[in-house]
């Protein structure tokens, strides 16, 4: 069962990954006030991912007891949070595509990490609960940053 979440949970990460940097086929059209409430969407959904984590138990006392491919994952998933929260702020501030792009990329590699460390460790399923809104959000952000 944990084996299978694990994989569960990986999938959903290279699902994000993918959505964030492919689109159909050309980049939307950039509209402010849209891109804004989605990274502030992000950034809540993301908080509420990291805390989900803490809680987890089994990567909970993984991580206490310092296991280094959960740390990588817990790094990585925080990065996410830090890149989304930081993307909200520069957009609330009205910076636009080009002054956020690298911010994007920088989540977008994230994920890739976080999935390649999430695909090695073991988790419950009621994390999925707080994965899909983000993989939902990074999917209709992407569409606005990359081709």
């Amino acid at each position: 069962m944990r084996i299978v979440t694990a994989l569960i949970l990986s999938a959903a990460l290279l699902a994000a990954s993918v959505l964030l940097a492919s689109t159909a086929s050309a980049r939307e059209a950039w509209n402010q006030a849209t891109v804004t409430a989605l990274a502030k969407e992000l950034a809540d959904a993301t908080k509420a991912l990291k805390s989900t984590i803490r809680k987890e138990p089994n990567l909970r006392d993984a991580y206490r007891e310092g296991d280094p491919v959960v740390m990588r994952y817990a790094d990585a998933i925080n990065g996410i949070a830090r890149s989304a929260r930081q993307l909200a702020e520069k957009l609330a501030g009205g910076a636009g595509y080009q002054e956020t792009l690298g911010v994007a990329k920088k989540i977008d590699s994230l994920v890739r990490e976080a999935e390649v460390q999430g695909a090695r460790i073991m988790t419950s399923v009621w994390m999925e609960e707080k994965l899909r809104p983000v993989e939902n959000l990074l999917a209709r952000l992407g569409r606005y940053y990359f081709d």
